[in-house]
Formats: structure tokens, sequence, C-alpha cells
């Protein structure tokens, strides 16, 4: 192609016909713009391609991680909703129970006074921001759900701390030194089975052991301190759990909303 333009070009110099030669000029001209721009378009496709690609990854990637912290809410949601009955169970036996049937607080009592940290599976979000690759999701409405969704995990994990510690470490655990957890065995038949203790702790050990846990949890459940732990957990928990519902539809949200996308750039 370059010799055949190059004979025409010496054809018209040879002829010194200087208005066609300038026409051909400008027509080889146009034509190396219009190569230029067809080379333009192609690497432009070509980069749109590869953007829409890692686009679709990081979709796809994000999907799996929200399909994870659904089941994980779904945990933490029944984790906070026992810890409420916990306390409710342990607020209505300081009015109505007795030291015969104190040792059935017991339960309650371990389930109120356990601690979780609360951790969301937030890698792929994580990772898009700590590249500045966000802008690489188009669909404006999957961003902000997705910041909104943050500001919400951050505003429950900021509230644990709170919980933890103004009310487990001022108040419950202060109150748990005073009570020797190893006499919980006694009463826990399925944890002495695990540890194949069943012939170390004879039947009048169990006994002495049941007095003994007893008593620690009657003083306990008597201590202004710890009730008022007790309320102020349970509203918290409460609460929290008004959190959690929000952040199970924020979830459930955008995963449809991911699913359209994806299906979308399929």
């Amino acid at each position: 192609m370059t010799k055949i333009f190059r004979r025409i070009r010496q054809s018209l110099i040879s002829e010194k016909n200087i208005s066609k030669y300038l026409i051909y000029a400008i027509g080889e001209i146009v034509l190396v713009v219009i190569g230029i721009l067809i080379a333009l378009q192609i690497n432009n496709w070509n980069e749109q391609k590869k953007f829409e690609k890692k686009e679709f990854a990081f979709l796809n990637r994000l999907l799996v991680d929200l399909e994870n912290d659904k089941d994980y809410l779904e945990i933490v949601h029944s984790r906070k909703d026992n810890k409420v009955k916990a306390a409710n169970t342990i607020i209505k036996f300081s009015f109505v129970g007795n030291n015969d049937s104190i040792m059935k607080i017991i339960p309650a009592y371990l389930q109120l006074t356990s601690w979780q940290t609360i951790i969301p599976n937030q890698n792929t979000f994580n990772e898009l921001i700590s590249s500045g690759s966000l802008n690489i999701l188009r669909n404006d409405s999957i961003k902000n759900s997705l910041l909104q969704l943050d500001r919400n995990f951050q505003a429950l994990i900021d509230w644990e701390e709170v919980v933890k510690q103004d009310d487990y470490i001022g108040n419950f655990w202060t109150d748990r030194d005073e009570l020797d957890p190893y006499n919980y065995l006694s009463v826990n038949r399925s944890l002495i089975r695990e540890l194949e203790l069943d012939d170390e702790i004879t039947t009048n050990q169990k006994l002495v052991m049941q007095k003994h846990l007893s008593k620690d949890v009657e003083k306990i459940l008597k201590s202004y301190k710890f009730r008022t732990g007790v309320l102020s957990t349970r509203d918290d928990y409460v609460n929290q759990l008004n959190l959690i519902e929000i952040l199970e539809d924020d979830v459930n949200g955008l995963i449809k909303s991911l699913e359209r996308e994806l299906l979308r750039n399929n």
C-alpha cells in the first residue's frame, strides 16, 4: 500500500500538476487521520472491555461478600435476641425467683455475660476503598448503598465497644470475679462428658459445687451494680437489634441490585 501511494505521489510531481497533488496530499492526510482515529477507537474499545471485565469481577466478589454478611447478620441477630431474652429472664427471676430455683438462672447469666466481637466481611469493599477503585463501579446507587452499609456496620461496631466498656467491664466482669466458673461444671453434663471428667467429679463434689454456685449467683443478682448492667445492656441490645434489622435490609437490597447489575453486564 505504501508503494502504491509513493508511485502516485511521484507521478503527480513529475506531471507538475499542483492542484491534483494538493488534492492527493489532503486525501492522504485524511486517510492517515482516519487510520489514527480507528486505532484509537479500537484501543478505547479494548480498554473499555478490560474495565468492564474488572468491574464484573468486583461485582461478583461483592456479591459473595454480601451473601456471607447476610448469613453472618442472621447469627448476630439471633445472638443479640438471645441476650435480650437472657436479660429478661434475669430481671423476671429477681422478682419471682427463689433460692431453690436459682440454678435455673445460670444459663441466662452465662448467656448475658458472654462476649463475641462483631467482624463483618467487607474484604472486597475495603479493597475498593484502599486502592481508590470505587469509581470502577458505574452504578452510583450501588456505590452509595455500599458506603451507607459500611457506615451502619461501623455504627454497630462502635456501639458494641460502648456496651463492652460501660456495661461488661464496668458492671458484669467485676461481679464475675466473685463467681468460680468451674462450679458450673456441676450442672453442665455435656461439658463434663466432653472433658472426660465423669469419673473425676463425684456426686458429693457436684453437690458442693452447686451449693457454692448457687450462693455466688444469688449474691451477684442482688448487686445493684449488676442490675444496672442488666437493664442498660438489655436496652442497648434492643436498640442494636433495630440497627441489625436495618443492616439486613441494606444487605438484601444490595444483593438484589448486584444481581440485576451482573445480569445487565453479562
